[in-house]
């Protein structure tokens, strides 16, 4: 999930890098190692960079109907599974030139 999440854009920050009031405004402690590391995506300023906002949200959208679309496909592969579905290995259910076909037809 980590190098999933780096690939499409978000950035490692340490604790100590996070904006101001985010880790209360998340719920989390307020103390924590200030080298602790956490996944941020920054969103361009849609005033002053409009262009590259609209980017990144078309970006955004893709992702999710890429997220989307392998949920439904995981979930036709197993429902006939019930509960013993989600013991499975993901390999077992898709494999990985799937879904690479997959980011490549959403994400190009």
């Amino acid at each position: 999930v980590w190098l999933f999440l780096r690939a499409v854009g978000f950035e490692v920050e340490t604790r100590s890098e996070l904006p101001a009031g985010l880790i209360s405004a998340l719920g989390l402690p307020t103390t924590g190692p200030p080298s602790e590391k956490f996944l941020m995506m920054k969103e361009p300023d849609i005033m002053n960079a409009h262009e590259e906002w609209c980017q990144w949200h078309e970006k955004i959208k893709a992702l999710s109907r890429f997220l989307s679309d392998l949920e439904r496909l995981v979930f036709q592969r197993t429902a006939h599974l019930g509960q013993r579905g989600g013991d499975l290995a993901a390999h077992t259910v898709l494999s990985a030139r799937e879904v690479l076909q997959g980011w490549e037809a959403k994400m190009g």
